[in-house]
């Protein structure tokens, strides 16, 4: 999934995307609102128009010509599929001289819900100091809502909603509302004391048009803000999330020594290399978050943090002599971080060094999603012999088949290498950690390590290589899930 942050939406927003003057011009976008689903794709006319667009996004306007268009939106399938992509959506339009079309998916793919609201719009001039407003909604299995638009730091009454009730599916009309500050905020239909989302302070662009779609909240903070906007102004889109939204960050200890590490997540102020006391339950001044004695193959739980600028301290667990050691840390709202710690190999090594590896998280699909980290130093050793032919390399196949003959999924892995997220299609797979000599083809791989994985829908597994104590083989897996469902081929 794609790294989710606060973005604040910059004023320069066309009003529009067909020129008033030109009376040949339409134009069509779409907005993928399909909290669960892969990639998307709009085909216009049987051309790609725009590839690849992600939950929460939406496309700049395709300008087309007046008449008949053939509209298609494909989604992309996940490996293991049966092929490379499906189409959601297929219809013939017939579009007017300067009419806007916008193709919102939404629904959910987990219960068959997928369906397309076609939202059509003709482009006028914007009066002069004024934005034209227009909200949809589009969150799946969320109540009716009330949407208010006022100055920043005004609180909502239930006389002055912009959009009253708006129920799943529905949109409002356009409206013209002075351009400038202002705050959008979203309650329970009827009872604006029910705050669902607070933008806080955003600017509407003077002459520009927006589209507001209300989805559900992609980041890691759903819980508590269940709400985003997905903001369309002609040229693309923007997430705007709630004003409070928060981050998660946790600590994974792959650091293969017999001591254990403690973690801190400061103030960037707090003395980079001084040791401090480890006591979860006495946080120290300047100090966010504290794991403390972490063995190696530690997992830690996720911990709210505030978006920003962090500064992250290890150090080796009860020994004084060994002072910290510090790295630079940027977490940003509803984002999700695993910091990854791997310095300070050998067990008697007097000077901690900071070897970290920060993971983005990721949103949950319909697929699974499986990603590889290879943190093994042993692993890496041996290729070390001969580097120019031999290569560390990952296959992930059906349930225990052979390798014989197959061409590995990843290949080339050094040291905290990462194969980020990849969505498979729910089953029973075999992962692979083998050796290869490139220089003598057909001989099979040296395998290294293999685990048999079975992947449910909407899972998310990510599988760290890990070395045994020492930073020597043989090596393991360390399983970081939120969907365990492993077992051993035999």
């Amino acid at each position: 999934m794609k790294h989710w942050a606060w973005m604040v939406l910059l004023a320069a927003a066309a009003s529009g995307c067909v020129s008033s003057q030109d009376a040949q011009s339409s134009a069509v976008r779409m907005l993928n609102a399909v909290a669960d689903s892969s990639l998307m794709t709009l085909v216009i006319n049987g051309q790609t128009r725009a590839s690849g667009y992600d939950y929460g996004v939406g496309t700049a306007y395709a300008v087309l010509g007046t008449g008949r268009a053939g509209l298609r939106i494909d989604e992309a399938l996940p490996t293991g599929a049966s092929a490379a992509s499906r189409t959601l959506y297929a219809s013939d339009q017939d579009l007017a001289v300067n009419a806007e079309l916008t193709l919102v998916v939404l629904g959910q793919e987990a219960s068959n819900a997928v369906e397309v609201v076609p939202i059509i719009t003709t482009t006028r001039g914007v009066p002069i100091g004024k934005t034209r407003l227009q909200f949809v909604h589009a969150g799946f299995g969320l109540q009716p809502m009330d949407v208010y638009v006022v100055a920043p730091g005004t609180l909502p009454t239930a006389s002055t909603p912009f959009a009253a009730a708006l129920a799943y599916k529905a949109f409002t009309g356009q409206a013209e509302v002075t351009a400038g500050s202002a705050e959008i905020i979203v309650t329970a239909a009827g009872n604006p004391a029910t705050v669902l989302f607070d933008s806080g302070a955003v600017y509407l662009p003077p002459e520009g048009t927006w589209l507001a779609a209300i989805i559900a909240n992609p980041g890691a903070d759903s819980v508590q803000h269940p709400i985003a906007l997905s903001v369309l102004p002609g040229t693309g889109s923007s997430l705007i999330l709630d004003k409070g939204a928060s981050a998660q960050a946790r600590f994974v200890n792959v650091s293969p020594g017999s001591y254990a590490i403690d973690g801190f997540i400061n103030s960037p102020l707090v003395n980079a290399t001084a040791r401090q006391t480890c006591d979860p339950l006495t946080t120290e001044p300047g100090t966010v978050v504290e794991e403390c004695a972490q063995p190696f193959g530690f997992v830690g739980p996720f911990h709210d943090v505030a978006p920003g600028t962090y500064q992250v301290k290890t150090q080796k667990a009860a020994d004084a002599g060994v002072s910290a050691g510090s790295t630079a840390l940027t977490m940003t709202a509803s984002g999700a971080g695993t910091l990854v710690v791997t310095g300070l190999l050998a067990d008697d090594a007097t000077t901690m060094t900071t070897g970290l590896q920060v993971l983005s998280g990721t949103r949950r699909m319909a697929a699974a999603q499986l990603r590889l980290v290879n943190v093994s130093q042993g692993a890496v050793a041996t290729v070390t012999g001969d580097p120019a032919t031999d290569r560390l390399e990952l296959y992930i196949t059906a349930g225990c088949t052979p390798l014989a003959g197959r061409s590995p999924d990843f290949y080339n892995l050094a040291f905290g290498s990462d194969t980020g997220y990849r969505a498979y299609q729910p089953g029973d797979y075999q992962v692979t950690l083998a050796r290869s000599d490139t220089a003598t083809p057909g001989v099979a791989p040296v395998v290294l390590l293999s685990k048999r994985m079975t992947l449910a829908a909407g899972g998310i597994y990510t599988e760290f290589i890990t070395d045994s104590v020492g930073a020597i083989l043989p090596a393991a897996f360390l399983s970081a899930d939120d969907n365990p469902g492993l077992q051993d081929c035999p």
